[in-house]
């Protein structure tokens, strides 16, 4: 159950959120080894751990996440 440990992810959430990287790198076409799948993946659960909780929004908002040259 997500939010179920305090203070952390449980195994849940994190396949939850493994699920929704791993479905943007793949819309994107980027290696889970670059650069932008890092910062991706530090978004997805920065915004996790404010709050959203709802997958819908989570794939919605790192949809949304654009990169500058260079980042």
């Amino acid at each position: 159950m997500p939010g179920k440990y305090e203070g952390g992810l449980g195994p849940d959430d994190l396949d939850l959120l493994y699920n929704i990287l791993e479905a943007e790198l793949k819309r994107r076409r980027l290696s889970r080894d670059s650069e932008q799948a890092k910062a991706l993946a530090k978004i997805l659960i920065n915004r996790f751990k404010s709050g959203v909780k709802a997958p819908d929004e989570l794939r919605e908002y790192l949809g949304r996440a654009i990169f500058r040259r260079g980042s």
